[in-house]
């Protein structure tokens, strides 16, 4: 863990920036919190924050994806993962100096349509996105017994299997001569993963 004084607020370093635009009160004194929470705000710089956001962004999508279809997907940093969807909505906080408050729960869905150009459709998509990655990751997670956020091949079908895909469903359907398969349940986890991601790296983008 890490403190602040008020006075630090003109002279953070980008990652607690960052950090401080979930800040919340746990416990203490709600008059000393919003003392800083306006402090923050005002020595905050919303375009170098962006700047060097965006720089960041653009570094671990080039260590971790640049694609959301990779063959092992990093839920967390590679491109279509869930920092593609942090960003975004930093972002827009940073644009527009909204606070924690604003965009806690599911209220960044709201800030999202109304200052972010996205749609009601591409929100609720971006929603869906987001429950799927984090069931994945905490699959993965139980799998590896560890925080792992790169799910590697040798991991795909324990995790298919935690989230109920089940076995190959075998054949599905015959017409006359041809037979046709359901995919097995790796495949098809894949499959809606990268569903997901494409769909978190096309409207985060």
């Amino acid at each position: 863990y890490a403190y602040r004084l008020i006075d630090d607020a003109a002279q953070l370093d980008h990652q607690t920036t960052c950090g401080l635009l979930d800040a919340r009160l746990v416990v203490g004194s709600q008059r000393v919190f919003l003392q800083f929470e306006n402090e923050f705000w005002t020595c905050f710089n919303p375009a170098d924050f962006i700047f060097t956001k965006l720089a960041e962004r653009r570094a671990q999508r080039a260590k971790a994806g640049v694609t959301p279809r990779m063959v092992e997907p990093d839920l967390k940093d590679g491109a279509g993962g869930l920092r593609d969807l942090h960003t975004a909505v930093w972002l827009t906080q940073a644009r527009r100096c909204l606070t924690a408050a604003r965009v806690r729960g599911t209220r960044w869905l709201d800030v999202l349509e109304r200052y972010g150009d996205v749609s009601h459709e591409e929100a609720s998509r971006l929603a869906e996105a987001k429950e799927y990655l984090f069931r994945v990751r905490n699959a993965l997670h139980t799998a590896a017994d560890a925080e792992r956020d790169q799910l590697v091949v040798t991991r795909q079908e324990e995790v298919a299997e935690a989230l109920g895909y089940g076995r190959p469903m075998g054949e599905i359907a015959v017409a006359g001569s041809s037979e046709r398969h359901a995919p097995p349940p790796v495949e098809r986890m894949m499959r809606d993963l990268y569903g997901h991601t494409t769909t978190l790296y096309r409207i985060c983008d």
